[in-house]
């Protein structure tokens, strides 16, 4: 099955994912160069970089292709389906095991009736299996990437998986799993793809700077010997001990593209070079006798298994899958073959008898440059510069890559708060060391400058250094005792915040602590400026307000690639913060906001897991507080549709669906959330004419509760309180909601929720319907 052109998306959760649209984008731009002229890429790069309204690309296509993007893959679809053979089994006697496709890697079998693998198929969070010939499964456990599980004669498995060992590198290591435990062996050895011997010997690959070399690790970890040189003109990869433990089958690859398939000794030296050729080489394994190598190849045109003599190099053939078969593994009696099949969905792990002879080679794929007349083929390959031939290192000047490329316009159109016309612009040096974001908006209804700007230096690695400048507006209504409007109170407020933050991220878990100080400046005015003066004497100057904050945050969720909610695991988070008004230490006011979250996941039927997802917050200030925390509302985020025109609205600590946003108010709040998740379905597909993927489908019935307050301990009148007690009720709620994960323009993942609720609790208090729809952008935790 080929995909269809409006499948294909950078956001989409269907195999391959983000990458289909640079796998198939790739042979549709090659389609079009061979049909239509190599001049014609060129062409449509100039039409298409020209425009200012990135859109229309198929009216853009057809100015320089003549077809459109639509035709042109309709037509593609038709020449490869008419070209392609029947799909037939690569191996006689072939029997699949996995139906989910997806990743699978490095089958190893575990006797003669078990295989180990390790695969992420979507539902789950990667993990290694045992697969059994009678077509049972079992997880026996997560993994935290997908690398080779290499058997030990007395039940152990040694692997490897990838794990931070700081906040900024990233290695691979070994581990090894005895009755149920995992043991690391080794930390920052950027060790992969292990094989053992009898003995408990390893050999793997371990990275090295600009290279790769065959390493010999101790059963324990503890001793690490190079066996090979690696080199920029050299790489090494997938190790396998021979049979007798005397040798080791591994792939070089030279500059070029030259693979050779060779044997060397415990030692490192080269026995014997039984394979060289300018195609791809893939995991080679030896026959039960020693006596053979097999391996898979793309030397005639698609990816085969082969199997070559040691005595005479002779080379047979030994599979004709239409679409590819991937790492093919004998039984340790020899009898039996397991492999991956390529499918459209991905890769299926299945097993079959030992061939008894070779295939013929009239199923071998013939490239389709290999009549293009007018095709233009690279006439030599670009290789790694040798360390020899490197320039003379110079100090490091980040300017040339910081400054702004590009800047966006910033449009507000909105009738009660005025229209704000502006631009925005970004920049980060290439390594990463500065980056910032500035903005501007000009409001032509009040004559006010809105602007942001914010500025991370990273260069201490750790901790990172934020910075950043904002200035607001908001407008309040004036009215006399009467009730009439009479003018405007005009707030303008700046800010000027300075943090450091520690960052611990790990495979599976992300921790994070921040520092910082933030001075607020207020500042009144009214229209007409007549009234400031009858206004009390606080509006009448400058209001500063400095404070500290520290904040911290740990999450251990786990998120598979076709999953509608986070899974297993908990997110918490924290703020407190102690806030001053300049002059007036005595004012001082502390707060702290707490948010914990918890996911289940339950395997019922659907394409993903269901989930419970429940979620409890809690906030105090003290007396003199100066804001408030609110409660009620839909809580979200926002989505700039384009620049500077966003829809959604505000993330919310306490929120309620169906009750107003800040239906209660006061220094003390509390919240609870608790929803059950469904998936529906997983159509990545889109309506026709509307630049939007449905990637996938799912609901959530809900039950919420909230509540804001001022305690009758609130009798200052410094504070937002003014020193009256506000006992609001709990506010509560039920619904439920129909979440679509979509992707907009095709790329930019987005979850847009329609749903409604049903106050259930002080309904009349809290000033709600009877019932609301509400539509949101973003999860509501």
């Amino acid at each position: 099955r080929l995909p269809k052109l409006d499948e294909l998306s950078r956001a989409t959760t269907r195999f391959p994912g983000g990458e289909s649209v640079y796998a198939y984008g790739s042979q549709i731009f090659d389609y079009l160069s061979r049909t239509r002229g190599p001049a014609s890429i060129p062409k449509f790069i100039d039409i298409a970089s020209r425009a200012i309204f990135p859109l229309s690309l198929n009216a853009k296509a057809k100015q320089a292709f003549g077809i459109s993007f639509e035709n042109a893959f309709r037509d593609w679809s038709d020449s490869l389906t008419r070209a392609s053979v029947t799909q037939s089994h690569p191996l006689r006697g072939w029997r699949q095991l996995t139906s989910e496709g997806r990743y699978i890697e490095s089958p190893r079998w575990a006797g003669d009736t078990a295989i180990l693998y390790s695969a992420a198929n979507g539902r789950e969070s990667p993990a290694v299996y045992r697969a059994y010939l009678d077509g049972r499964v079992e997880n026996l456990g997560r993994r935290s990437g997908l690398d080779a599980n290499a058997p030990m004669a007395n039940g152990d498995i040694v692997f490897s998986q990838p794990e931070y060992t700081d906040a900024f590198h990233y290695r691979n290591d070994l581990y090894r799993i005895r009755k149920g435990e995992e043991t690391r062996l080794t930390k920052g050895a950027r060790l992969s793809a292990p094989d053992v011997r009898q003995d408990g010997e390893i050999v793997a690959v371990q990275a090295i700077p600009g290279s790769s070399r065959l390493v010999s690790v101790s059963a324990d970890g503890a001793r690490i010997t190079p066996i090979t040189v690696g080199s920029a003109e050299v790489q090494w990869a997938s190790p396998r001990w021979s049979p007798d433990g005397h040798e080791v089958a591994s792939l070089r690859v030279r500059r070029g593209n030259v693979t050779d398939l060779v044997t060397l000794d415990s030692l490192g030296n080269v026995t014997r070079e039984v394979v060289s050729i300018n195609a791809i080489v893939a995991a080679p394994s030896w026959s039960p006798a020693g006596d053979r190598i097999y391996y898979t190849s793309t030397q005639s045109g698609s990816t085969q298994a082969y199997s070559v003599s040691l005595a005479g190099n002779e080379i047979v053939k030994l599979s004709s899958s239409t679409t590819g078969l991937f790492q093919f593994q004998p039984s340790h009696s020899g009898n039996k073959f397991a492999a991956l099949d390529f499918r459209y969905d991905g890769y299926h792990l299945g097993f079959a008898p030992a061939p008894i002879q070779g295939v013929a080679s009239n199923t071998d794929v013939v490239g389709i440059r290999s009549k293009c007349s007018n095709c233009r083929l690279a006439s030599s390959q670009i290789v790694p510069m040798p360390e020899s031939e490197l320039p003379p290192t110079r100090a490091y000047s980040a300017w040339q890559s910081l400054i702004p490329r590009y800047w966006d316009p910033l449009i507000t159109i909105a009738s009660g708060s005025g229209n704000v016309f502006g631009a925005a612009t970004s920049g980060e040096d290439i390594i990463g060391r500065h980056s910032y974001y500035a903005q501007a908006g000009y409001n032509t209804k009040y004559h006010e400058t809105e602007a942001f700007a914010s500025y991370q230096y990273a260069g201490f690695g750790q901790p990172y250094i934020n910075t950043s400048v904002e200035q607001t507006f908001d407008h309040f209504r004036l009215a006399n005792a009467a009730g009439d409007n009479v003018g405007r109170l005009d707030r303008r407020d700046r800010f000027f915040d300075l943090s450091a933050s520690l960052i611990r991220p790990r495979a599976r878990t992300y921790a994070s602590v921040a520092l910082g100080g933030e001075m607020e400046v207020r500042n009144y005015s009214t229209a007409p400026d007549t009234l400031l003066s009858r206004l009390p004497a606080l509006y009448s100057r400058a209001l500063n307000y400095p404070s500290v904050f520290a904040s911290a945050s740990f999450s251990n969720v786990q998120r598979p690639a076709l999953s509608i909610s986070r899974e297993d695991g908990i997110a918490l988070s924290t703020t407190a913060r102690r806030r001053w008004r300049t002059g007036d230490a005595a004012t001082a006011s502390n707060s702290i906001v707490g948010a914990a979250s918890a996911y289940k996941s339950l395997d019922l039927p659907g394409f993903s897991h269901h989930a419970i997802a429940v979620r409890a917050a809690g906030a105090i200030a003290d007396d003199n507080a100066i804001s408030t925390f609110s409660a009620g509302g839909v809580s979200g985020g926002s989505l700039e549709i384009i620049s500077g025109v966003s829809v959604g609205a505000d993330r919310r600590t306490f929120g309620v669906r169906g009750f107003p946003p800040s239906a209660e108010e006061g220094i003390r709040a509390l919240g609870g959330s608790a929803e059950y998740r469904a998936p529906i379905s997983a159509p990545s597909a889109r309506i026709p004419f509307i630049p939007l993927l449905f990637d996938k489908i799912s609901v959530a019935t809900f039950g919420e509760v909230g509540r804001a307050w001022c305690p009758a301990s609130a009798a200052v009148s410094v504070g937002v309180c003014n020193g009256q007690s506000r006992p609001q009720p709990w506010l509560a709620s039920v619904g439920a909601e129909a979440d679509f994960d979509t992707a907009v323009q095709y790329d930019v993942a987005t979850r847009f929720r329609l749903g409604f609720a049903v106050p259930v609790l002080n309904r009349e208090a809290g000033r709600a319907s009877t019932a609301t729809l509400y539509f949101a952008v973003g999860a509501a935790f």
